[in-house]
């Protein structure tokens, strides 16, 4: 990270964070790129619920 620091003139920390919030956009577009959708903690709980009702 020190190297395109010093050619941007800015400081460590803000390469580090133009890199993480790069990165988090990036995992958050191919998430909804994907053709099924992520089950959520909720869906999850919803299936085990449903699957003790029906034992």
């Amino acid at each position: 990270m020190g190297e395109p620091a010093e050619r941007g003139g800015v400081d460590r920390a803000t390469v580090g964070e133009l890199r993480d919030v790069g990165r988090q956009g990036a995992l958050e577009d191919l998430a909804a790129s994907r053709p099924a959708r992520m089950q959520t903690q909720r869906d999850a709980e919803l299936e085990a619920a449903l699957a003790e009702v029906d034992r």
